[in-house]
């Protein structure tokens, strides 16, 4: 049931909607900048791929990289 259809039949019966509040953040707090790496193996990331093959077989993959390394995989 959409938003409009609740919002007729709540006014019908006489009800006050409910309507969702916004939070808001709190005044005076900054964002922190997140503090880089200074060594290997402090931040992964992780991801899955999926492939396909001449066969059309179907497979998913599960992908971790240190994120730390450079191409070289030293910092």
């Amino acid at each position: 049931m959409n938003h409009k259809r609740v919002y007729w039949l709540y006014r019908e019966e006489g009800l006050a909607v409910r309507r969702k509040r916004r939070h808001n953040r709190v005044a005076g707090t900054t964002r922190v900048p997140l503090r880089l790496p200074t060594r290997a193996n402090q931040v992964w990331t992780m991801g899955f791929a999926q492939y396909t093959l001449a066969s059309e077989w179907k497979f998913r993959t599960l992908n971790l990289m240190d994120i730390t390394a450079g191409p070289e995989g030293r910092l």
